[in-house]
C-alpha cells in the first residue's frame, strides 16, 4: 500500500494496518482499492476502512448459511467489500479481472446466487467504461453465458453466447484462439440439448481455426477435438457406420468399466 498512500498514516497506524492486509489476505487488487480510497479520504483511519470493510464484507446471507465462511472475515470477503463499495476506483485494465475473479470463487463454490449478479455487473461495467467494441465485453457475455449453461438455462445462455461470438469475429478476425473457444462454448451448449446437427459445424469450425493459429498438439486444440469427439458418440451408430470407417466408429463406442 505504500506505493499508493505517501502519507505517514501506515508508519502510525502499522498495527491496523497489517490487521487490513490480513483482512484482504494480502490480495493485490484489494490493497490497491482501499490505498486508492485512503489517498481521496486523507482524514480517514485505517481503523475507519477496516470497520467498513467488516461490515459490508460480513453481511452476506447466502454465506453465512456456509459453515465454511462461519466466525472469519475471509481476504475473498474483504475483496468482495473492497470491491462492492469502491469499483470506481478500479483501474479500466483491471475491472474485467476484478469482477471475474470474485464470480469465479463463488462459482466454484456452487455460489451461483452470489456469482450472478457480479457477472451481471462485469458485463455493464465493461459495456460503460470499455465501450461496446471491446473484448472483455466479449468475454463477459461469454462468462455470464457459461454460468447460465452450467445450471441448464438454457435459453438464457444461447443469446449470449451468440453474441460473444459475434464480437470476437468481429474484433479479432475469424482465426483467432478466443474465436475457436466461443465457437466450441455454443457448440457445447447445443451438445447438451441434443442439438448435435447445429453443434456438429461449430466444433468443425473451432477445430480448423486452433489447428492453424496453435498446432494440432496444442491443448487447447486436444480440448476442441476430443469435445467434438464426446459429441459423435453420442450419435446413432447406425449414423456413424455411414459417415465413417469401422475403425473410428469403434473408437467412439463407450468403453467398458475396468474390473
Amino acid at each position: 500500500m505504500r506505493s499508493y498512500l505517501k502519507d505517514n498514516r501506515i508508519d502510525t497506524q502499522i498495527e491496523e494496518a497489517k490487521l487490513l492486509c490480513q483482512d484482504l489476505g494480502y490480495l493485490p487488487l484489494g490493497l490497491e482499492l482501499v490505498a486508492r480510497l485512503l489517498v481521496r479520504r486523507q482524514y480517514w483511519k485505517i481503523s475507519k476502512i477496516r470497520q467498513e470493510l467488516a461490515e459490508k464484507g460480513l453481511d452476506e446471507p447466502s454465506l453465512d448459511k456456509n459453515p465454511k465462511f462461519h466466525g472469519e472475515m475471509t481476504a475473498e470477503r474483504g475483496l468482495k467489500a473492497a470491491f462492492g463499495e469502491y469499483p470506481q476506483y478500479i483501474a479500466d485494465e483491471d475491472l474485467f479481472w476484478s469482477y471475474t475473479g470474485l464470480a469465479r470463487y463463488y462459482n466454484g463454490q456452487g455460489l451461483y446466487a452470489i456469482a450472478e449478479p457480479y457477472y451481471q455487473a462485469c458485463l455493464t461495467a465493461t459495456l460503460t467504461r470499455l465501450g461496446d467494441n471491446h473484448p472483455h465485453v466479449a468475454a463477459s457475455l461469454n462468462n455470464l453465458a457459461g454460468l447460465y449453461d452450467s445450471q441448464g438455462r438454457y435459453t438464457e445462455a444461447e443469446p449470449l453466447f451468440l453474441q460473444a461470438l459475434d464480437l470476437y469475429k468481429r474484433l479479432l478476425g475469424d482465426n483467432h484462439p478466443d474465436v475457436a473457444t466461443s465457437l466450441n462454448n455454443l457448440a457445447a451448449l447445443y451438445d447438451s440439448q441434443g442439438r448435435y446437427t447445429e453443434a456438429e459445424p461449430l466444433h468443425l469450425e473451432a477445430i480448423n481455426i486452433a489447428t492453424q493459429v496453435l498446432g494440432e498438439n496444442h491443448p487447447h486444440t486436444q480440448t476442441v477435438y476430443q469435445n467434438y469427439l464426446e459429441m459423435l458418440s453420442q450419435l446413432p451408430e447406425a449414423e456413424l457406420r455411414q459417415r465413417f470407417p469401422d475403425e473410428v466408429v469403434e473408437m467412439l463406442k463407450p468403453k467398458p468399466p475396468h474390473p
